[in-house]
């Protein structure tokens, strides 16, 4: 049997942009559907410790003669206040990936986002179809007042087109 690829090189490549559009498309309503999770689950807990809270401080004032009741209270405003320090300290990383993603173009697909906390750091792994829409991306970031330091290696611009490249760069939480 003998097949014909009768198709033009035009519509071949419109196939495969309007292919990889709708990939990128649904990973970011996946990404989308997952910040709004988190952000939902995160606000229920916040509801639910208020809640908690005015609930405990409620009995700590009807039942004041019970001393082990109120160090069972102290226990558990030692817990708060320390679980209000650790929210403190935790960074929120859902606006930089959405920044990140904003930043992305159709001609550039991610692989991989690394994100150090502790050195405030983010790799970002993927593939660009042109060099330019890897230079426009790092130009993006480059412009942010969220980024410093973008390395983007010198291999990584060798190659006109089809480029897998690694972008490294130090971010600040606002």
């Amino acid at each position: 049997m003998l097949t014909i690829n009768i198709l033009p090189n035009r519509i071949k490549k419109l196939i495969s942009i309007e292919k990889t559009s709708k990939i990128i498309t649904k990973f970011s309503i996946f990404l989308l559907i997952l910040i709004t999770l988190i952000t939902s689950i995160i606000f229920m807990g916040k509801l639910f410790l208020k809640s908690y809270l005015k609930t405990v401080e409620d009995s700590m004032s009807m039942n004041k003669k019970s001393k082990n009741f109120g160090d069972d209270i102290i226990t558990i405003e030692d817990i708060l206040k320390n679980t209000t320090i650790i929210q403190k300290e935790h960074a929120n990383y859902l606006n930089i990936l959405e920044d990140i993603i904003l930043n992305i173009d159709n001609e550039i697909s991610i692989s991989q986002i690394r994100i150090d906390g502790t050195k405030s750091e983010i790799i970002i792994t993927g593939y660009a179809k042109t060099r330019n829409s890897l230079l426009i991306l790092k130009n993006k970031f480059e412009e942010s007042k969220v980024y410093s330091n973008i390395d983007l290696p010198v291999d990584n611009l060798l190659e006109k087109t089809n480029i897998n490249f690694n972008i490294k760069m130090n971010f600040k939480i606002q």
